[in-house]
């Protein structure tokens, strides 16, 4: 049985001949933990900038990410709200 979990959310968005942006999102969760950890970033670079990278990487956001310049990047710790035994059990029923 799993006792955590990693998940990654990626939005990618191209604009021919102007910018690629990717906004990811991070989320950790270990079993019995009463909060989630969530990571956000922004990577973003206008065509213009990426003159030195194949633009056979421009539909690739696994392979551009790593070209593209960080702009923001946000951590945050996010509670769970407590619940007791017995109205788990009911819900799960």
């Amino acid at each position: 049985m799993p006792t955590s979990f990693f998940l990654l959310l990626r939005f990618f968005l191209r604009v021919d001949g102007v910018l690629i942006r990717i906004n990811d999102t991070r989320l950790y969760h270990e079993a019995g933990a009463s909060y989630m950890l969530r990571e956000f970033s922004t990577r973003e670079s206008k065509i213009a900038d990426l003159k030195n990278v194949p633009a056979a990487l421009y539909t690739d956001p696994n392979e551009i990410a790593q070209h593209l310049t960080l702009k923001l990047t946000d951590c945050e710790k996010l509670e769970l709200p407590a619940m007791s035994p017995q109205r788990a059990v009911n819900d799960v029923q």
